[in-house]
C-alpha cells in the first residue's frame, strides 16, 4: 500500500510540474503589474524616458514573491508625469527605442507597491541572433515595409541628396524583440526633396539604380522603424565582364564584385521560370519580366519580388517561343502584376511563381522628374501615336489631335499621360486613310475638346485610353 501511495504521489508531482511548465509565462494581469513596477522604477529614478516591457523571458516563484526576468526597452516618451500616469499609458502611448535592456522584476503579494525592478542594457554585439525565415509571406511583407520606411526616413534625416533603394536582403535575424537586417542598397536618381516627396514603394518601383551600392546593417526594436540604427558602408564596384575587371573604385572603400553577366543571368532565370509556369498552366499568353524590384537570399534559395506583365506572345506560339524571346521580343500588354518568384539552386525546375494583378486605379503615380525636353518630346510623340492608333481602329468618327500634355506620371513600368485633345475635321476609315503625321500637320481642330488619360506599359503597343468631354 505504501508503494502504491508513493507511485501516486510521484505521478501527481509529475503532472503538476508538466502543467506548470506548459503554462504561459505571463498573463494580461501580470504584464500590467510588471509594466507598473517598471514605471515606478522610472519615477523613482527620474529616468529620461519610460521603460517598456517587451517580453517575459523567465518566471520563478518563492512563497508569495514572483521574480520575472524580462526584455524591455527605452521609449520615445520623455519622462512626463502629466501625460504618462500609469503603466498602461506607457504601453499604449509609447514606442520602443534603443537601448534594449534585461530587467529583473520582483513582485510580492501581487502588489505593485511591493515590487522592485533592476535593469541592465543588453550588449547586442554579443547576443545570439536567430535567422528569420523570409520566404514566408507575412514576415517578408512586414520586414520589407519597415526597411522601406527606415531608408526613407534615414535619407531625409541625414540630408542625403538622393534616395536609396533595396537591391538585396542578404540576411534577417532576431534576438528577442530586436531585428537585424543585413542588406545591399544603392543610390537612385530620385532626389530627396523633403517629406514624402517619394514614398518607399515608389522609390522601389520608379527610381533608377545608379550602380552605387552600400552594404548596410539595420537594427530595429519591436517593429518600430523609428527606433532604427542604420550603419552603411560604400562598396567598390568591380564590374566583371567576360572574367575581366573593367572598373574599380577608391581602394579605401570596402570592395565587392558586381558581375554584369550574373545580373543578366538572374533576369534570364526569372524569365525562364515565368515561361515554365505559363507552359505548365496553359496560360493564354506569356508573362514577361519587366523589372526585378529586390531579392531575398535564404541559403540556396533566392526569392525575387518582380514587376511583370502579360505579353503579345500567345500559348499557340509555344513551339517557337523561348524565355529569351519573351523577355526581348514580346511586346508588353496589360495587366501588370507583382510576382514572387522563388528559385532554389539556380534551377528553373525548382522555381515557383505567385502573381497578383496590380489595381492601377489605386496605384500611386509619381510625376516623371525632371521633365527634360527630350523626355517630354518622347512622351508627346507616344501620346500622338497612341491617339492615332486607337482612332484608326474605329469604324466611324473623327481623329483626335493632341493639344497639350497636362501631366506625365509613372508607376513602375506603367506610364500615365493626362492630356487635352481636340476633335478634327479628318474622318477615320475610308479610302483616304491618314497617317499620324497627316493628323498632326493637316487636320484642323474643331471646338470639341476632350480630357484624356493614356496608360501604357513601357512599349505603347497595348495602351488604354479613356476620354471625357472637357467642361
Amino acid at each position: 500500500m505504501s508503494l502504491l501511495k508513493f507511485i501516486s504521489f510521484t505521478a501527481l508531482i509529475t503532472w503538476q510540474f508538466s502543467t506548470t511548465a506548459s503554462a504561459p509565462l505571463d498573463d494580461i494581469e501580470e504584464r500590467r503589474m510588471i509594466q507598473d513596477v517598471l514605471k515606478k522604477m522610472d519615477d523613482q529614478l527620474s529616468a529620461p524616458s519610460y521603460t517598456l516591457l517587451l517580453k517575459v523571458l523567465e518566471k520563478s516563484q518563492s512563497g508569495q514573491t514572483t521574480t520575472y526576468t524580462v526584455e524591455a526597452s527605452s521609449t520615445d516618451c520623455i519622462y512626463n508625469k502629466k501625460h504618462i500616469i500609469t503603466g498602461s499609458d506607457v504601453e499604449e502611448k509609447c514606442s520602443a527605442t534603443f537601448p534594449v535592456k534585461k530587467c529583473t522584476v520582483t513582485i510580492t503579494d501581487k502588489s505593485v507597491e511591493k515590487g522592485t525592478a533592476q535593469c541592465k542594457e543588453i550588449d547586442l554585439s554579443t547576443e545570439h541572433f536567430e535567422p528569420l525565415n523570409m520566404l514566408g509571406d507575412y514576415p517578408r511583407k512586414d520586414v520589407m515595409a519597415r526597411l522601406r520606411f527606415i531608408l526613407e526616413e534615414t535619407a531625409e534625416d541625414n540630408g542625403y541628396d538622393v534616395h536609396r533603394k533595396i537591391k538585396s536582403v542578404d540576411s534577417v535575424s532576431q534576438s528577442g524583440k530586436v531585428t537585424k537586417v543585413q542588406l545591399t542598397v544603392t543610390d537612385t536618381n530620385c532626389p530627396v526633396e523633403g517629406k514624402n516627396a517619394y514614398e518607399g514603394i515608389s522609390v522601389e518601383r520608379d527610381c533608377q539604380d545608379m550602380k552605387k551600392p552600400y552594404k548596410c546593417t539595420i537594427l530595429y526594436v519591436d517593429s518600430n522603424g523609428n527606433s532604427a540604427k542604420v550603419d552603411c558602408a560604400e562598396v567598390c564596384n568591380m564590374i566583371i565582364i567576360n572574367d575581366t575587371a573593367k572598373y574599380h573604385h577608391d581602394s579605401n572603400v570596402q570592395q565587392t564584385v558586381v558581375n554584369v553577366e550574373e545580373e543578366i543571368d538572374e533576369e534570364s532565370r526569372v524569365q525562364n521560370v515565368l515561361k515554365n509556369t505559363d507552359d505548365q498552366t496553359n496560360a493564354e499568353s506569356y508573362t514577361k519580366l519587366l523589372k526585378i524590384l529586390y531579392k531575398i537570399k535564404s541559403g540556396t534559395t533566392t526569392l525575387y519580388e518582380i514587376e511583370a506583365s502579360k505579353s503579345e506572345c500567345t500559348f499557340g506560339q509555344r513551339s517557337s517561343i523561348t524565355g529569351y524571346a519573351v523577355l526581348h521580343d514580346c511586346p508588353e500588354r496589360f495587366p501588370v502584376m507583382t510576382c514572387t518568384v522563388t528559385i532554389t539552386d539556380k534551377s528553373m525546375e525548382t522555381g515557383s511563381v505567385e502573381c497578383e494583378e496590380i489595381d492601377l486605379s489605386r496605384a500611386y503615380f509619381a510625376p516623371i522628374t525632371p521633365p527634360y525636353d527630350y523626355l517630354m518630346r518622347e512622351i508627346k510623340n507616344k501620346a500622338e501615336s497612341i491617339l492615332f492608333e486607337i482612332d484608326s481602329e474605329k469604324e466611324s468618327g473623327v481623329y483626335k489631335k493632341l493639344i497639350s500634355i497636362d501631366a506625365a506620371l509613372k508607376f513602375g513600368s506603367v506610364k500615365k499621360i493626362q492630356l487635352t485633345a481636340a476633335d478634327t475635321d479628318c474622318k477615320v476609315a475610308g479610302e483616304n486613310a491618314y497617317t499620324g503625321v497627316d493628323v498632326a500637320d493637316d487636320c484642323h481642330e474643331l471646338s470639341a475638346l476632350h480630357q484624356c488619360t493614356i496608360l501604357y506599359v513601357d512599349s505603347p503597343y497595348a495602351a488604354l485610353l479613356s476620354c471625357a468631354q472637357a467642361a
